[in-house]
């Protein structure tokens, strides 16, 4: 929550930058994510979609790939389920 609108930020920089076709997020180090972290992905996609440029995130946790996939964004993001779920338990 508190690096939400900072993420956000940096990722709407990053898609918008004229020489990307396609912004990779990468979130293998984030541990939690909650509701704010949500928004800011959404938000990301959707400038990327604005403009024609595919956001796709990788290396997620099991922890945080449940809270994406409750949201039903699991496969908008691209995201397979982790091999390793049951470890989130």
């Amino acid at each position: 929550m508190s690096t939400a609108a900072e993420f956000r930020d940096a990722g709407i920089a990053a898609v918008s930058a004229p020489d990307i076709r396609e912004l990779l997020i990468d979130l293998a180090a984030v541990t939690f994510m909650d509701s704010s972290g949500i928004g800011a992905l959404v938000a990301i996609r959707t400038v990327g979609n604005e403009l024609s440029r595919a956001v796709t995130v990788v290396d997620v946790s099991p922890r945080v790939y449940q809270v994406i996939e409750v949201c039903g964004l699991a496969p908008v993001f691209g995201l397979a389920e982790p091999d390793s779920l049951s470890a989130a338990d």
